[in-house]
């Protein structure tokens, strides 16, 4: 089974560096053409449902880059909670918190910032959605419509631990395959 998991397009707050978490934030203007280009990129994927965030700027990106194609949304597949974070610019978070909740490696993902989610919490819930539809095997190939952090912590768990973080830019798409019960990484297309 296939999984092309991509990122939504641009938000106001993407292009401030604001942390978004929960804080639901529509696509701009940059964020639609965005989609739109995704489209053409997802087109030949054979993609036969979407399963996407329930936040606008995930299932905003899902309906414009699919036209034609299913799309069901969860909340399970958004972005981690970040609690007091949320809203903040980037930058200032660091300052105020700390870099522990940004680092990829597993000895970091039990970090919390008040009010939010650990990493680890964020890996679980993904995880244990992913399995849920590869375990009913009704679908060869499927989109999952997702947020930066979620796709990080996707790709960083099917990586070496002393991989470096990797950039995952608007609307970027990666290649997870499920076979022989297991996820493996493909790449980033």
């Amino acid at each position: 089974m296939k999984f092309f998991i991509f990122r939504h397009g641009q938000t106001d707050w993407n292009a401030e560096r604001r942390v978004q978490g929960h804080t639901d934030i529509p696509l701009n203007e940059i964020g639609k053409r965005e989609a739109e280009l995704l489209k053409e990129r997802l087109t030949n994927l054979n993609i036969q449902k979407v399963f996407s965030s329930d936040l606008s700027r995930a299932l905003e990106t899902a309906k414009i880059s699919n036209p034609g194609i299913e799309i069901e949304a969860s909340s399970r597949l958004r972005e981690a909670h970040f609690g007091e974070a949320e809203g903040k610019i980037f930058t200032d978070v660091l300052k105020e918190f700390g870099e522990e909740y940004f680092r990829t490696e597993p000895e970091f993902w039990n970090h919390r910032i008040a009010g939010g989610e650990t990493k680890r919490e964020v890996i679980d819930r993904i995880w244990s959605f992913l399995n849920e539809i590869a375990q009913k095997g009704e679908f060869s190939s499927v989109g999952i419509s997702s947020h930066g952090g979620v796709i990080r912590n996707i790709v960083h768990s099917l990586l070496p631990p002393e991989t470096a973080k990797i950039e995952i830019p608007n609307c970027c798409v990666y290649q997870v395959i499920y076979k022989n019960s297991k996820f493996e990484l493909v790449g980033r297309l």
